[in-house]
């Protein structure tokens, strides 16, 4: 019999928000889902025969039924474990917040025009203007080079 592996992958995206870059699923967002996930997980340790077993045997005669999710709350190990893990998060997230304010909040601009600019409503504001074209082709070649470090960072 071959089991399958249950793979959970969370991920996250930065986006301009009204006050500055903001996450898509935020840390609280990325705690909430790692809680349920633990929850999860402890419901199938709690659901396990032969954990139930070995915990019956050990620990807890002459209980008929061990009551696994006390036992894994009440664990040190388990407790220091969850509280490094969201104290992982939690800078984690500050180090992201930090990056993205620094690498992405000064090409808004770029963004903004990016999703709004319309050839149409250039026409008809500029018509055929040889300089309010050459004003925007200077302006794109800014934003250009202003942008070209995240092309090297792809490669």
């Amino acid at each position: 019999m071959v089991k399958t592996e249950k793979k959970t992958e969370i991920t996250t995206e930065v986006e301009y928000g009204e006050t500055g870059m903001e996450f898509t699923l935020s840390h609280e967002g990325f705690s909430t889902m790692l809680k349920e996930i633990v929850e999860e997980m402890v419901k199938t340790m709690e659901t396990s025969l032969r954990v139930a077993a070995l915990v019956e045997d050990a620990a807890v005669r002459p209980a008929k039924s061990a009551n696994i999710k006390k036992l894994i709350d009440r664990s040190e190990e388990f407790q220091s474990t969850k509280e490094a893990i969201d104290k992982k998060l939690a800078s984690d997230f500050e180090l992201c917040q930090k990056y993205a304010d620094e690498t992405f909040s000064g090409l808004r601009e770029v963004m903004d025009f990016i999703k709004s600019w319309n050839i149409e409503e250039f026409k008809a504001r500029h018509g055929d203007s040889v300089t309010e074209a050459k004003n925007l082709l200077e302006q794109l070649e800014t934003w250009r080079q202003k942008t070209k470090f995240l092309e090297q960072k792809r490669s």
